[in-house]
């Protein structure tokens, strides 16, 4: 039976304003070893993790410098198509990695998408919806009668958004109607081939079509009613703001130049342009970037040539992007950085794999990179000022494929569409103000607990102490649980360990079913070339295919190390040695065998995943993890029995070794992102985050225990509830 202690620090009192004062009591259960109680250890750590700002870790870790980055975009919205009247499609900020926020199954594609208030705008069939945009929980949604066409838009603290009955206008935060126009539908002009809506000047602008006939169209965004309508030959599909005018494009490649005379418009010139799919304006000039199926060209307001363009480099074109007045292009197979004079300052050509550009996909720039889609799933990420690659990602086709269109760009974050999926990159949510230990334990709250792990292993790695929420281990709240039927995460870019000659995969598992050979971790072509399981009997067992030995090429070793179900296990696999041949080392806890083994080799493997074979995508069994993966950690180095035991002391929320080689790092608390630093992200599918119903080790072993705590107000941002915690650093050894 375990000791119930009350010490001084487990008794305070608090007053609170609106009730007067209460008391709160606290106790640990201690472990059941003989325990001697301290107090300085564990108060040490606290004072430093409070004293430690958020910001003060910039310098600690890519992570934390990625987190300051980001909170400096907390005020950068995406009001309409392409950010803004001008369709520069630009922000300030942008995510430094390829790291998930979060991932969004709308059950229908969704059209483009509007930022602000905190939350994600968009339609998808004939539902709107409101998405929280840091962590993608739904706000509210909202059925419209009928499919909601092109994209909502923000302005005036209206969300206005068409379809096919209404060009309508709610409250953005509780859906609250505003007004509801039903002359555009009435007359057929909101249709699927309405462009998206321009907001400027109090007035909503679109072109719209009935059969043959087209039309431009002004309605006033107070109330809804028409301002004005014009009748053009053809239907327009991209609008922006020039010099205080309309910019239209149209079907055939009219452009129009539309002055607004408040009840009325005319065309102050138009022009036959080169097939053009999309345009922007540099800010603050008259210059117009168009880009089209053979050209990139810019002109003057009143449409003469800029000097330097046309610039005949395009073969397949999409929406360009503008920021600091450089205009970027994507072609087929490469991005262009052009000046607004013509000059091109630089041409970046990524790799064939990444496939080609479409002619309707589009490109978003921040201040630091400029981000494109491309045909393989890919998404990229290069320096704006050299066209360097900073990162890219390829996206599972089982998710679905990228919608060209539609990327975003708010609060430091990029959002695209995949399939019926709305997808967003970005760190996890900075509070700004917070110390280290209050942001900590806000993130174990809210189901941050790798970015949390992460941040605090930066300061004062866990490998004897933790920090506990109302008496529960923190880093346990939110741990991966596979459910055994389609339950996995997939990078489908990268195999990290294919072609090493050394290799370590360590982590925690709580299986609760053995019965089909569960994975833990699997790299392949996706044909699997390397498995990390556990056999039928629940045995440990690792398998790597090596193009090199023949006849065969597999080689692999079923240990005698079982694995009990339905408890947490510390697991390793190691290879030593090198060449073609070497040694297995599969560790249980601390329990150590070792067989013949070989690298894994095979030029083609690009696929990992975890808690399933990346096989099944090219016809193998799926093998399926039942239970929980934590702390997963992957080196390119055969770590020796000394390190290995070094990080099952650790713990589930240990870190990785420093200096040894981590090529991969997924504490698997809340997401499946990688926090080694290298940006190779593991895609989740059906992945539930569920309390650990863990304590470390060590704690439990320990001769002595050492607490020190604060109460600190912590925000569900869930339920927007705040309550007042009890947030302590337990030490032990």
């Amino acid at each position: 039976m375990k000791l119930v202690i009350f010490t001084l620090d487990s008794i305070f009192a608090l007053i609170i304003a609106v009730s007067g004062i209460a008391l709160l009591s606290y106790f640990f259960y201690l472990p059941q070893t003989s325990t001697i109680l301290s107090y300085s250890s564990a108060a040490s750590t606290l004072q430093t993790l409070l004293s430690t700002g958020t910001f003060d870790t910039a310098f600690s870790s890519a992570l934390a410098s990625n987190l300051t980055y980001q909170a400096n975009a907390s005020t950068e919205v995406w009001d309409q198509y392409r950010a803004d009247a001008y369709h520069t499609g630009s922000n300030v900020h942008g995510p430094l990695s390829p790291s998930i926020s979060f991932l969004f199954n709308a059950g229908a594609t969704p059209t483009n998408m509007t930022i602000d208030y905190g939350k994600v705008f968009f339609g998808a069939g004939n539902t709107l919806y409101a998405i929280n945009a840091t962590n993608g929980n739904m706000v509210w949604k909202k059925t419209t009668g009928s499919t909601i066409y092109g994209d909502p838009a923000i302005a005036s603290g209206m969300l206005i958004y068409p379809n096919a009955t209404n060009l309508t206008a709610v409250n953005p935060s509780t859906n609250a109607l505003i007004w509801s126009s039903s002359g555009a539908a009435s007359m057929g002009y909101l249709t699927p081939y309405s462009s998206p809506l321009l907001i400027y000047n109090n007035k909503i602008y679109f072109g719209g079509k009935i059969g043959a006939q087209a039309t431009d169209l002004a309605y006033y965004l107070n109330n809804g009613t028409n301002a004005w309508k014009y009748t053009v030959p053809s239907g327009g599909y991209s609008l922006a703001v020039i010099s205080g005018s309309i910019g239209i494009i149209h079907a055939g490649n009219l452009f129009n130049l539309m002055e607004d005379f408040g009840s009325s418009a005319n065309a102050i010139w138009s022009a036959s342009l080169a097939p053009t799919l999309g345009f922007s304006v540099v800010p603050g000039t008259n210059i117009v970037a168009l880009q089209g199926s053979t050209q990139a060209n810019a002109m003057y307001v009143d449409g003469t040539q800029v000097s330097g363009f046309p610039y005949s480099i395009i073969n397949t074109a999409t929406q360009p992007a503008i920021y600091n007045n450089i205009i970027y292009y994507q072609t087929s197979n490469a991005v262009t950085a052009v000046a607004s004079n013509g000059v091109q300052l630089w041409s970046s050509i990524p790799s064939t794999v990444v496939g080609t550009s479409s002619s309707w996909g589009i490109v978003v720039v921040s201040a630091k990179t400029v981000y494109t889609e491309w045909s393989n799933n890919y998404i990229v990420a290069m320096n704006t000022s050299t066209g360097s690659i900073i990162w890219y990602t390829k996206v599972p086709t089982q998710l679905g494929s990228l919608a060209f269109g539609d990327m975003a760009l708010a609060y430091g974050r990029l959002y695209a569409v995949v399939g019926s999926n709305v997808i967003s990159f970005g760190t996890c949510n900075l509070q700004s103000s917070k110390s280290l230990v209050s942001f900590a334990s806000s993130l174990y709250l809210n189901g941050g607990g790798s970015c949390a792990d992460a941040l605090v292993n930066s300061i004062a790695p866990m490998t004897n102490y933790s920090i506990f929420l109302n008496n529960t281990f923190a880093p346990g709240r939110s741990v991966a649980t596979f459910t055994g039927t389609n339950s996995y995460t997939l990078n489908p870019t990268k195999a990290v360990l294919n072609n090493l000659q050394t290799f370590t995969i360590s982590g925690w598992i709580n299986p609760s079913s053995c019965s089909s050979s569960p994975e833990i971790y699997t790299e392949g072509v996706p044909q699997v070339t390397l498995a990390f399981e556990l056999t039928p009997s629940c045995n440990l067992y690792i398998a790597t295919w090596n193009i090199n030995t023949v006849p065969g090429n597999w080689q692999s070793f079923t240990s005698s190390l079982t694995i009990p179900l339905n408890k947490w296990s510390f697991v390793a696999g190691v290879l030593t040695v090198g060449g073609v041949k070497g040694t297995y080392q599969l560790y249980l806890n601390n329990n150590l065998q070792s067989s013949a083994g070989q690298p894994e080799i095979n030029s083609g493997a690009t696929y990992s995943g975890i808690g399933y074979s990346v096989g099944s995508i090219g016809g193998q069994a799926n093998d399926y993890f039942s239970g929980s993966i934590a702390n997963l950690q992957i080196y390119n180095s055969s770590l020796s029995p000394l390190q290995i035991s070094k990080i099952y002391a650790s713990g589930l929320q240990g870190p990785p070794l420093s200096n040894s080689g981590l090529v991969a790092w997924y504490p698997l608390a809340g997401d499946s992102n990688d926090y080694s630093g290298l940006g190779n992200t593991q895609y989740p599918t059906n992945v539930v985050y569920k309390p650990g119903n863990y304590l470390p080790s060590g704690y439990l072993n320990s001769y002595q225990v050492s607490s020190s705590g604060v109460a600190m107000p912590i925000t569900n941002y869930t339920t927007g509830i705040t309550k007042l915690y009890k947030v302590n650093v337990v030490s032990w050894r």
